[in-house]
């Protein structure tokens, strides 16, 4: 059967889709590199995408109906995807799972202060992340109806203060491998609050979950002047083993976040080598973006 990478990067004020597929190549949200959409006042969704809940944690139903663009010039094709998103696995919360020891590594690099500490409070955010599969099909005018089976990482993450700005920069990797391990693992540098937090998990093929207690991937040493890089490697260790992930990039779409597009995202489409196993994924990098949202956007209905 023929490949499909599908990636959905998604929230409630910020929608995305991108879809690729041997015969069509990428396919994009129609307004991207804008990413602020009308959404439903009542509902987890905007412009033709909705996510339904249908059991909590366990079960989604993902459903597209509209226009999405040829990557290579501005050929509109519609596309309807009907999918199911479903996860036997246990969550990952990074309130309780983190490792204690890649936290504590954290904080210590920092200078301490009762405001230090009462920032770290204020700025908390709850997040979740949870590897599951998707099935379903995909209908593309002139191309074609696929049945897919996918798998599939979903995200979730709120708090009092969600504010793009407070992030420097971020580089995630998130894949799943020929034997049924399953990861997310990263480096978080927030310029006004944890320089460098390394953060992240795995899942082996039995479904134990294991922190992630150091990472070593350099940020600094890696695409700081905003052009991530396309062929690298970096060690890490989970559930005390140590691991070495190598990283080759196949696509490299773009968008921004936020009301003064705060945030560049580059969603990156990665296939992977973990201590010789072959996987693929996503590796999502962001940079913090002070150019703003451009005019012309503005009046995009």
């Amino acid at each position: 059967a023929d490949c499909l990478y599908l990636w959905l990067f998604i929230s409630v004020s910020c929608p995305v889709c991108t879809l690729q597929l041997p015969e069509t190549g990428l396919l994009l949200s129609p307004r991207l590199p804008d990413t602020l959409m009308s959404t439903h006042e009542e509902a987890f969704g905007a412009e033709g995408l909705l996510f339904q809940p249908v059991e909590a944690m366990r079960k989604w139903k993902l459903t597209y109906d509209g226009a999405m663009r040829l990557d290579k010039g501005d050929q509109l094709v519609h596309v309807c995807m009907n999918l199911d998103w479903e996860s036997k696995l246990d969550y990952f919360d990074f309130d309780t799972d983190m490792h204690s020891i890649a936290l504590a590594k954290a904080i210590a690099r920092e200078q301490w202060s009762k405001e230090f500490f009462k920032k770290l409070e204020d700025l908390h955010q709850t997040h979740h992340e949870q590897f599951g599969k998707i099935t379903g099909t995909i209908q593309i005018d002139g191309f074609g109806c696929h049945k897919v089976t996918l798998d599939s990482m979903r995200d979730h993450s709120f708090g009092d203060h969600r504010d793009w700005k407070y992030f420097h920069r971020y580089g995630f990797h998130m894949g799943t491998l020929n034997d049924g391990t399953s990861f997310n693992i990263g480096i978080v540098s927030q310029s006004n609050l944890l320089t460098v937090l390394e953060l992240g998990y795995l899942y082996t093929p039995s479904g134990e979950k294991h922190p992630v207690k150091w990472c070593g991937l350099d940020l600094a040493c890696h695409g700081e002047g905003g052009t991530p890089p396309l062929d690298y490697g970096f060690e890490f260790e989970a559930g005390g083993k140590r691991y070495f992930l190598q990283c080759q990039i196949l696509a490299s779409p773009e968008f921004y976040i936020g009301m003064e597009w705060e945030a560049r995202i580059v969603e990156r489409l990665a296939t992977y080598t973990v201590n010789g196993v072959k996987g693929w994924g996503i590796s999502e990098w962001h940079y913090r973006h002070h150019g703003g949202r451009p005019e012309k956007y503005a009046n995009r209905k």
